[in-house]
């Protein structure tokens, strides 16, 4: 998937925002996010390598490994610079649990961390900072541990990684893909005169050319002329669409130089309306440097502009970048124009990559795409001209990398339309016809290279089949789909629908199967452990479905699918890097021999022929939780969904698992052939309650042993949290036994306990429940609604948004203490950017009766269902009319509008505090505004105040 698609791949946006994203400043005061069902608490941490305490101490992480990703156990070290006497330090894995903890010294400013953590799997490393025994600053980080492994030459696995810098090669290996999907974009093979930039003019009598006789630095810039004067919807410009990462900061420049620029004919912008400009200088004047910043919000993309909107008899520009902070890497293409004076074809961006590729034996799988501005006005090739043109570019790839290709794509999602322009968009018999054209022309060169076709954006089979009615069946060797759905089982399941394309090839292809890749598939998920589960269920389920080749989207961030999270020049894994480097060496060479969906349940056990020793078994479920028994008579070795292992011996026959949507696998000689290998089974098993808070004394755990068909007694220990619990059940007995654990054990957010099951030394069972722990602070002053991650107790709820403005025609007024939260409290307060309820802000004011002026400060804690996805936005709260303080909210799940569960749905709390100074305070009524200041919505789960 190209970046111009990034915006259509948002989850969850739902319908009440007008617009698709707004610019956001970092977050604001006491902002704590909540992750929804099945993260870890490590999903949370930052991918950044410092964090910054309130007292301004700074300390930063620095990984050994490229990525914090490590090869083996014992290999996990890091430098810490901290202006401090030691440092505490605390790893966790992807459960939560505690792997290892403990102090280190400072030498000049430095500490050497070896951390023993001996499993693979993915990580978080919390490091506190203590001058003597006071803390005075904090860091975290993610990191990863896989085993060494080296990827065959043709393994099924690959990703997407776009244009990568060659240093990020030897992670490519370390992850184990053979396969890497890119661009080689045609106008950066074949450039036009503006490659990489999109040229325009409306109306004006304008001119937007390259100037090859004028530069900055080089011989080239790009030349605007307009002689039209100002005027609605009159302009030139020249834009181009950069991909970046949510919530960082980015410097921008640009030279330019000018003659007769009226005042305010150009400027710059980012803004989609071009609501925002920076001024370039008017009158004549020779280079000058524009330089400006702008942060980001929870946006993917924006778009770099020089807009010309009045007479200029000449604007030049050049030399533009754009960088990161933290970050050398210039994001713009073709910065400094030169690459319009090529003549024919140049390879000089792509040569770097692909070489380093072909140096690690990973095999490029290159796209050939995308339209080309000096042939057929720039649009998707249509006439015989322009798929000639189309062919002799592929002619010129193939040749300079001859022997380099073992396959190549013609075009990218073609079917969608987002890729494709003019007469031939989208349309299938054009696509025939360029498959036509292209397929001869790969051949002649390389016959044993593959071209895969169809390239679709979902299995799209009534498209594919227009195609194949076209003639296109015999101008490709393999099918290549991008399966993007809401889960991997929703709708028509990834494996069915695989299932379906091979069955319309063998009916166009005289029965004859041709091989089938998922080229593309990702999630953009707020929640990593359920992306990265997402992408184990995917990638299985596409292997049941006959799939060759498998092609995770991607390596690096893009609005949260990538593998990795990038800030600046800095990486960090994400639990969907181990989950798939684990997959590949578990199912490297192993042969599908069956599996499905159990009955009418959500679960859902695949097995595989193993290529060495071992059978490998995956199994996960669609609901919550499932508790099961798996049949074995021997040992079978447990692994996670990132790559821990656990080795579970049976028990009266069985082991005991909870399958959640996070995949485990079995490991164990002949289990490919038990097809009777995972039953429901709730005889071994733990519940947790719901919802905890930091408050509680204890949180409760019950324990289940069920003895009813034994003849003889039972006795088991259960362990969660380091606590271990007996439980023992007579002959034909059940028992349900409770158990404390204390909720230091836990953290904020939704927690996922691990409880070992043994029967003396041997491990029986691994069961999972979670909790959720709500911050909630003590001495409530008073409350609106209960934290209880729903907004059931609150007016409209659930999902009644649209008559907001019915029953709130002044917005929400309540008296804490009188009022009745189910009718004089919404449960969605709307933003500026909703036009379901007016387009405006809109102010919640709260009436707070006291008895008499506190004697100590207070607090406003706002608990937050949901925000919107991508337009969260902000809001200022105020005191008896006093200041406001601003909060900028964090993006959420975007289904609140309409799902008022937190615990069932993609919903994601979150909350915010505010100070009440007491001397701001009164006896008698005081009032608290809440004004959603920009942005879309946000949901409640409770309102409430409370001592500082």
């Amino acid at each position: 998937m190209g970046e111009g698609a990034m915006s259509r791949r948002k989850t969850g946006r739902g319908p009440l925002s007008r617009r698709g994203f707004l610019g956001a400043s970092a977050w604001g005061v006491s902002l704590a996010l909540f992750a929804p069902a099945m993260p870890s608490r490590a999903s949370t941490l930052s991918p950044g390598a410092a964090a910054a305490t309130a007292d301004g101490a700074t300390v930063v992480l620095t990984p050994d490994s490229t990525a914090a990703v490590f090869v083996g156990q014992g290999t996990a070290r890091f430098t810490v610079q901290a202006a401090a006497d030691s440092v505490q330090w605390t790893v966790r894995d992807i459960w939560g649990e505690i792997v290892g903890s403990g102090p280190a010294a400072v030498s000049g400013g430095q500490a050497r961390l070896a951390l023993p953590v001996q499993n693979p799997g993915y990580y978080s490393l919390r490091v506190t900072a203590l001058t003597g025994t006071t803390a005075v600053g904090s860091a975290q980080t993610s990191f990863a541990i896989v085993t060494s492994y080296r990827a065959p030459a043709d393994s099924p696995f690959g990703a997407n990684t776009h244009l990568q810098p060659p240093s990020m090669v030897p992670l490519m290996s370390t992850l184990g893909i053979s396969w890497a999907r890119t661009d080689l974009t045609w106008e950066l093979i074949e450039p036009p005169p503006l490659a990489g930039w999109s040229p325009e003019v409306y109306q004006a009598n304008a001119t937007v050319a390259l100037d090859p006789a004028v530069g900055h630095t080089g011989k080239a810039s790009v030349k605007i002329v307009n002689q039209s004067p100002i005027q609605a919807n009159y302009f030139a410009t020249v834009a181009q669409q950069i991909t970046v990462q949510p919530n960082t900061t980015y410097t921008l420049s640009a030279w330019v130089k000018g003659e007769g620029v009226a005042a305010q004919a150009l400027q710059f912008t980012l803004e989609d309306d071009w609501s925002s400009r920076i001024d370039a200088p008017s009158g004549t004047f020779d280079w000058t440097e524009v330089s400006f910043q702008h942060t980001t919000g929870s946006e993917s993309t924006f778009t770099f502009r020089l807009l010309c909107s009045d007479v200029t008899q000449a604007g030049w520009m050049d030399d533009v970048t754009i960088t990161a902070a933290g970050s050398d890497t210039n994001l713009v293409v073709n910065p400094g124009f030169e690459l319009g004076l090529a003549q024919g074809y140049t390879f000089d961006t792509f040569n770097p990559y692909l070489d380093a590729l072909g140096r690690a034996g990973i095999n490029p799988l290159p796209i050939l795409d995308y339209a080309n501005a000096k042939y057929d006005g720039g649009q998707t090739p249509y006439d015989d001209a322009g798929r000639t043109a189309f062919a002799n570019y592929a002619t010129a790839v193939m040749q300079h990398w001859r022997g380099l290709f073992r396959a190549v794509e013609v075009y990218n999602e073609y079917n969608a339309g987002w890729f494709t322009t003019g007469p031939a968009s989208a349309d299938p018999g054009y696509y025939a016809k360029l498959l036509a054209a292209t397929y001869p022309a790969v051949k002649k060169v390389d016959p044993q290279v593959t071209v895969v076709g169809g390239v679709t954006y979902g299995t799209a089979l009534d498209w594919l089949t227009s195609v194949f009615e076209a003639g296109g069946m015999s101008n490709l060797d393999a099918i290549s789909n991008h399966p993007y759905t809401g889960a991997p089982e929703s709708g028509t399941p990834i494996d069915v629908g695989e299932e379906q394309v091979t069955a319309l090839i063998e009916q166009y292809n005289g029965g004859k199967p041709k091989p089938v890749w998922i080229s593309e598939l990702g999630w953009s998920l707020q929640d990593e452990l359920t992306t990265a589960g997402y992408l184990v269920r995917g990638l299985i389920l596409g292997l049941a479905g006959g799939v060759e080749k498998f092609f995770w989207y991607d390596l690096v961030g893009d609005q949260n699918f990538g593998l990795l999270d990038q800030a600046g020049d800095d990486y960090r894994p994400r639990p969907a890097f181990a989950a798939y480097a684990n997959a590949i060496r578990l199912l490297t060479g192993a042969r599908s021999s069956g599996g499905g969906q159990l009955g009418t349940s959500g679960i859902r056990s695949y097995r595989f022929a193993g290529a060495g020793s071992n059978d490998v078994a995956a199994a996960w479920t669609t609901n919550a939780r499932d508790s099961v028994a798996v049949a074995t008579a021997r040992p079978v070795t447990l692994v996670d969904v990132t790559g821990t292992p656990t080795v579970l011996t049976p028990y009266a026959g069985h082991v005991h698992l909870t399958l959640t949507g996070a995949p485990v696998y079995l490991l164990a000689p002949g289990l490919a052939e038990s097809t009777d290998l995972v039953a429901a089974d709730g005889s071994i098993d733990v519940s947790a309650p719901a919802l905890a808070y930091t408050s509680d004394a204890t949180v409760t755990l019950t324990y289940v042993l069920d003895n009813t068909g034994g003849t003889q007694p039972a006795a088991l220990t259960y362990t969660t949290a380091g606590t271990p619990t007996s439980v023992t059940a007579g002959a034909g007995k059940k028992v349900e036994v409770t158990a404390a654990i204390s909720p230091a054990a836990l953290e904020p957010g939704v927690n996922t306990l691990i409880t070992t099951v043994r029967n003396g030394a041997a491990v029986i069972g691994r069961l999972v429940s979670s909790i959720v722990v709500v911050d909630v602070p003590a001495g409530a002053v008073a409350t609106i609604g209960k934290v209880d991650w729903t907004d059931a107790e609150f007016a409209l709820a659930p999902g009644g948004y649209a008559q907001y403005s019915a029953q709130f025609p002044n917005d929400v007024r309540f008296t804490a203490g009188t009022d009745n939260p189910a009718t004089a409290w919404s449960y969605i307060h709307p933003g500026p950017d909703d036009g379901w309820a007016g387009s405006q802000a809109h102010t919640f004011t709260v009436t707070l009766p006291l008895p008499s002026v506190p004697n100590s400060d207070l607090q406003l804690v706002v608990f937050l269902l949901d925000t919107h996805n991508t337009d969260p936005g902000t809001v200022a709260v105020a005191l008896n009319g006093g200041a406001a303080t601003t909060v900028s909210l964090p993006a959420g799940g975007g289904t609140g509008y309409a799902a008022g569960d937190a615990f069932t749905s993609g919903d994601q709390p979150s909350q915010f505090s505010v100070p009440l100074p007491a001397t701001q305070l009164a006896a008698g009524n005081n009032t608290i505004t809440i004004t959603k200041t920009s942005g879309s919505w946000m949901v409640y789960d409770a309102v409430g105040v409370y001592r500082a």
